[in-house]
């Protein structure tokens, strides 16, 4: 709670790897591939696509810009969606992460804003919260569903098209 991420992660590090080398695998994570491809941002690809022009829509909805878009469109892709030229698949594994995510910042917000909760009161919250209803309601809130990169279609090229 003091001091943030980097020293947890810094401890465990040390406490769970012998050595420096190891330490450094822990903390030295490469970036996503998407990011690889496009280190200074992707932002260029825009114009190229409708995906990213929905994406970059989203963005002015959100007030957020991302440096890589793709990355934004990757989020957005259902998993029913093969490997393509923009996401390069589905977006199984960021939505893990963001679950992650999600969790960690309603169990903090929950635990500063109500300190005489017991902890299974916490947690019921903590599901309503991230749930995937409420997920669901915020996402119609927000005009995520009319952005979702729902299904490609083949003839020699690969189009993505959004629902």
């Amino acid at each position: 709670m003091d001091g943030g991420l980097e020293p947890v992660r810094q401890l465990l590090a040390r406490v769970l790897f012998d050595g420096k080398a190891l330490q450094r695998v822990w903390l030295d994570f490469p970036a996503h591939p998407l990011q690889q491809e496009y280190p200074d941002g992707d932002r260029a690809q825009i114009e190229s696509s409708k995906v990213l022009k929905r994406c970059a829509e989203l963005e002015e909805l959100l007030g957020v810009k991302f440096k890589n878009i793709r990355l934004l469109a990757k989020a957005l892709t259902l998993k029913n969606v093969k490997y393509n030229d923009i996401t390069k698949g589905h977006n199984q594994r960021l939505e893990f992460l963001g679950d992650a995510i999600c969790n960690f910042l309603a169990a903090e917000y929950l635990f500063k804003h109500f300190p005489l909760h017991h902890e299974g009161h916490l947690t019921l919250l903590r599901c309503t919260m991230v749930g995937a209803p409420t997920q669901a309601l915020v996402a119609q809130q927000i005009g995520l569903d009319k952005v979702l990169v729902s299904h490609i279609i083949l003839p020699h090229k690969l189009l993505v098209l959004i629902s």
